[in-house]
């Protein structure tokens, strides 16, 4: 080991995550980017490619719960490992050459197996560094890896697409493989599950919630299925596992589907012209502002929320939702007649109503929830997996609810629901403002 501080160390682990966690994202980002080209490629329609992706999701729940159960018995750093070099492994599968809707399906099943695991992962190894008082920041700041990944994985494949008009999706596989394991070298370097397994003292947080019987719920002789138990006994945190369900089911739809709106403003409504590799580059590029938009409120979200005293925390919810509804509200009532630059202005403003409320949720609430790095790890996993849950329907929403009869897609019934489905979180919201001003309440001393 480096003879280093621990607070030096710290820091290398932390931009060791940030950087690994950028990698990630080229394993999966450049598919949106390139989805038009897919579908153009492989004769396939909205409904055949969401009813991919919703099976995705639905194995991404199931994976999700598995590694917060793995991250307890192997640690964050092996399951770190495995996820990043299985991701880009996996990656291979799409080079093959089949053009079967069941074998991408199973092959990007595969992929999203192994990325389901890394955030779990980090939240594991970062709440074993980071103390609670900055958990808001520092999380931001690693969730950061998310938006940066997604942003720069699709301006960098879309200067691929535009330099190379004659590139198929199948190659953007092979670069984001390779993206993946670059990015991921000072992480399988320098990461370590906690100060103690790095040779210093071990930090001791302080825990959110007591365990049962008054013991520490940062004790090692708890078993996973109790700190699951008492997790789900928790009603602030049954809140946070509905505003999962609402935000990630909107964050993964716009993800996906940005560039096509985009692509489609940009087409005007034909068909055909969504297919050029000109409507593509313009999809990609315009789509990145909508995560980079996305990380500039991830972070004003994880610093307002360290500002906040803890049972003030929602307030930084239903700020950037507010957001978030007004913009959708715009979107759906303009559908695909916006001028290109005001697509992509309001498109980039969906992110930052969104980044924020949904990256504070599987981070530095699900610390907070949790406590000692082993329950926060489970608390993320399950906080994710439900997550994943309403991703699954988004995708089968956008094959059935918001398809045309002729195949395209109705954004202005889209955008709409999806601003009903904010309004819910807000309301949402607000309830976790009221339990957790109860909670607050109780654990007040009394005078005298």
């Amino acid at each position: 080991m480096l003879n280093l501080s621990k607070g030096t160390m710290e820091t290398i682990i932390v931009s060791s995550l940030l950087i690994g966690y950028v990698g990630r994202y080229f394993s999966e980002s450049h598919f949106y980017t390139t989805m038009a080209l897919f579908k153009s490629e492989e004769g396939l329609d909205d409904t055949k490619v969401g009813l991919m992706l919703s099976t995705s999701y639905l194995v991404r729940f199931f994976a999700k719960l598995s590694y917060g159960l793995i991250t307890e018995r192997l640690g964050g750093k092996v399951t770190w490992v495995m996820c990043m070099t299985g991701a880009a492994v996996s990656s291979s599968l799409f080079t093959l050459g089949r053009s079967n809707i069941y074998y991408f399906t199973a092959a990007w099943c595969i992929l999203q197996f192994f990325l389901a695991g890394a955030w779990v992962a980090l939240v594991r190894v970062a709440s074993a560094w980071v103390k609670e008082s900055r958990r808001g920041i520092v999380m931001s700041i690693l969730s950061l890896g998310l938006v940066l990944g997604d942003a720069v994985s699709r301006q960098i494949f879309g200067l691929f697409i535009s330099s190379k008009p004659g590139v198929t999706w199948r190659e953007s596989f092979v670069y984001g493989a390779l993206g993946t394991i670059l990015l991921n070298v000072p992480a399988f370097i320098f990461l370590s599950n906690s100060p103690l397994s790095a040779g210093y003292n071990d930090l001791k947080l302080k825990p959110s919630q007591p365990s049962p019987k008054g013991a520490s719920s940062s004790s090692t002789n708890i078993g996973p299925h109790t700190r699951i138990r008492n997790l789900l006994s928790s009603p602030t945190f049954v809140l946070v596992l509905g505003l999962s369900f609402c935000l990630y089911s909107m964050r993964e739809f716009l993800k996906s589907f940005t560039a096509q709106y985009l692509i489609d403003v940009y087409c005007n409504g034909s068909g055909q012209c969504s297919f050029s590799s000109a409507a593509a580059s313009f999809g990609a590029s315009g789509s990145t502002w909508f995560p980079l938009l996305g990380g500039a409120s991830t972070l004003v979200a994880g610093y307002v929320k360290d500002m906040f005293a803890k049972h003030n925390r929602a307030f930084v919810l239903v700020g950037l939702l507010s957001v978030l509804v007004s913009s959708l509200s715009f979107l759906s009532s303009s559908g695909i007649t916006l001028a290109k630059d005001s697509a992509i202005y309001f498109s980039a403003l969906n992110g930052f109503g969104l980044f924020g409320p949904f990256t504070l949720l599987a981070g530095s609430f699900a610390m907070d929830e949790g406590g000692d790095s082993e329950t926060a790890a489970l608390a993320s996993a399950l906080i994710d997996g439900v997550g994943n849950l309403g991703a699954a329907i988004s995708m089968l929403g956008k094959a059935s609810l918001f398809s045309s009869a002729d195949g395209s897609t109705d954004w202005a019934r889209a955008f709409g629901l999806l601003a009903f489905l904010t309004l819910a979180a807000m309301a949402t919201s607000i309830l976790l403002l009221v339990q957790d001003w109860r909670k607050a309440t109780k654990e007040r001393p009394k005078d005298g």
